[in-house]
């Protein structure tokens, strides 16, 4: 593809985080493509990965697909290799979760996920009172509220904020099994993140370069994730369309990479 100046000068910028913002059909998957070959290129030798992160198995077929096509620009193999392309959920899991997230969880096996059907939850279950149903594990999702998690279940009329010390001990108690949701993953791969430093660190070693695609899906979780991987040197860039957002209901807001690009250090750019 012809590139414009204004995709030039995304795939050509130094090796620092930045934010993007484009429109639909602006051509931002080869742009993305390109840029985590510019940066491999650009590290020469050092040995950490590059790695885009995208929200479904589809775009990460999109993006292999590409830089398979386009990858032969790398000198050799080796390189070759350090680049990555994953789910951000499927990253974490691998990474951080399934790993280490048993200590942090105080369990004794390697976390496992639930689907919510298995007959063992029945035993894990948060009860708002003793006259009331008791609301399903499955159901509880976790969000981020002024810089401290908090418990809440989709209901008819909205959203309902479930008490945190008696949503929290349900949730540990359920860790302890080594057992998680969806949701809760994200949960405890923050946990993890915060509470084994050395596994932070060995991480943003390994990975000091990660592209987020369709950044305006990110949920407050996820920024959560991506805040601490920035403190700790992680060079973080972001590519999305605020007006595309299809993940509301996870806590984006399609925001991210507006207020990230304001940040210090984080300049934006944009491709139409």
């Amino acid at each position: 593809m012809k590139l414009s100046d204004e995709q030039k000068a995304v795939i050509e910028a130094p090796l620092e985080p930045m934010a993007v913002t484009a429109c639909a059909g602006s051509g931002k998957t080869a742009t993305a493509i390109r840029r985590l070959i510019a940066i491999r290129q650009k590290l020469a030798d050092h040995r950490g990965r590059v790695v885009l992160l995208s929200f479904s198995n589809v775009a990460v077929n999109t993006f292999n697909n590409g830089y398979a096509e386009l990858a032969s620009d790398l000198p050799d193999d080796a390189n070759r290799k350090r680049v990555e392309v994953d789910t951000l959920d499927g990253f974490f899991t691998q990474h951080v979760l399934r790993p280490h997230g048993y200590r942090t969880m105080g369990a004794t096996r390697p976390p496992y996920l639930v689907s919510g059907s298995e007959p063992f939850l029945s035993s894990f279950q948060y009860w708002k009172s003793k006259t009331e149903r008791p609301i399903p594990i499955k159901d509880v999702q976790v969000g981020v509220e002024n810089r401290k998690s908090v418990f809440f279940v989709d209901t008819k009329g909205g959203v309902e904020q479930l008490d945190h010390g008696k949503a929290k001990e349900v949730i540990e108690k359920l860790g302890r099994t080594g057992a998680y949701t969806h949701d809760l993953g994200r949960y405890w791969v923050i946990r993890t993140l915060l509470h084994q430093p050395a596994i932070l660190k060995a991480l943003a070693t390994r990975y000091p370069h990660i592209l987020v695609d369709e950044s305006q899906d990110l949920g407050t979780m996820h920024k959560v994730t991506l805040e601490i991987l920035m403190k700790a040197g992680v060079q973080i860039s972001l590519i999305g369309d605020v007006n595309q957002g299809i993940f509301a209901f996870a806590g984006a807001d399609g925001m991210c990479g507006s207020s990230r690009a304001k940040k210090p250090n984080h300049p934006q750019k944009k491709s139409t």
